[in-house]
Order: structure tokens, then C-alpha cells, then sequence
């Protein structure tokens, strides 16, 4: 029995789902929260490949000041004395996050600043190394970005932590379509 707690959503192993369906969730509950658990379901059949959730999932809650000790996925029922569910800041195929919502990110996570300033001029976000979900032709996109002076990051490659820094290092952020984007609502 938890005393208390807040409903956070499904662990999933899409990324861009997992960002847009809870972590704004996620977001309120660690910063009006001190005391709740954060409750998840999940099972292991729904991320393939590993025996807990993936890396990413843990990379969220840490970007947006989750405690990992109060987190809780739970692959059976549970009893809450008391449930917080904050609403969904997105929803697929529903509008965009709310003005107060998006003010809420930045008060809790201002943006990336570096101390150096500006020093990458375009960083270029490529979906290349998706074994699915990629685009016919990016690693062309990713040749000819680079040759025209780009850094080119493949961002399943790097711990959102260090994203978020090359994106605030960048004067300018070239996306390909894709979930790599919604680390920007992170950050």
C-alpha cells in the first residue's frame, strides 16, 4: 500500500511516446511531489531485448528530477491510499502542450548554457542509426550535412544528459523528423 503516489503512465520502449505520454507527468510529480511514489506499469515483453526498462526511461527521469528510490513499476495491481494523475502535456493526435505547461519546463529546467558560448554552428540530429524508423538515403544526408561542416549526432548513441549539452552548445539544431526532437521538452 502506498501512502501516496502519482500515476505516471506505461513504460514503453519507444522514446519519443515515452517523453510525450509521461514526462510531464513525471515533471510535476518530482517538483510538487516530495513525498509520492511514482507508480508505472511495465512489463518486460513490452521493452524486447532486456529484463528491466530501457536505459532511456531512467535518462528521463533523471533529466526531469525524478528520485529514482520513490519510482515503482509495477507489473501487477496496487493500492494507493491517495493517486495524483497530473493530465498529459501532449497527446497523439491532440493539441500541443499548454503556454503554463511549457513555463513550468523552463522554471524547473532552464536551457543548456554553456560557459564557452555558441561553439558548434549547426548540429545535425540524423535518425541513421534507427534500425527502424530511419530514412532511405540519411546516411547521405549525414555525408553531405558533415561536409558542409555540420556535427552530426546520433542521439541513440549518447545518455540524454550529454544531448541536452551539445544541443545548448549549438547556434543551430537540424532535425530529421523523429523522437530525437522531444529531448528539446527535456532540456
Amino acid at each position: 500500500v502506498y501512502p501516496r503516489a502519482v500515476w505516471c503512465g506505461p513504460v514503453v520502449g519507444h522514446f519519443g511516446h515515452m517523453i510525450a505520454d509521461f514526462g510531464m507527468r513525471v515533471a510535476a510529480a518530482a517538483h510538487l511531489e516530495p513525498d509520492a511514489h511514482f507508480l508505472f506499469s511495465g512489463r518486460p515483453e513490452d521493452w524486447p531485448g532486456v529484463l528491466r526498462p530501457p536505459r532511456v526511461f531512467y535518462d528521463v527521469l533523471h533529466i526531469l528530477g525524478a528520485p529514482l528510490e520513490r519510482v515503482r513499476v509495477l507489473r501487477r495491481p496496487a493500492h494507493a491510499r491517495s493517486l495524483v494523475v497530473y493530465p498529459q502535456a501532449e497527446r497523439l493526435g491532440g493539441g500541443a502542450p499548454s503556454e503554463a505547461y511549457l513555463d513550468f519546463l523552463q522554471t524547473i529546467s532552464p536551457p543548456v548554457r554553456p560557459r564557452a558560448g555558441k561553439d558548434i554552428d549547426t548540429l545535425y540530429v540524423s535518425r541513421a542509426g534507427f534500425l527502424r524508423g530511419g530514412l532511405a538515403g540519411e546516411s547521405y544526408l549525414e555525408e553531405a550535412m558533415a561536409g558542409l561542416g555540420a556535427v552530426v549526432l546520433r542521439p541513440e548513441t549518447l545518455p540524454m544528459s550529454e544531448q541536452l549539452e551539445l544541443y545548448g552548445r549549438a547556434r543551430r539544431l537540424v532535425f530529421c523528423e523523429g523522437s530525437a526532437i522531444h529531448t528539446l521538452g527535456c532540456g
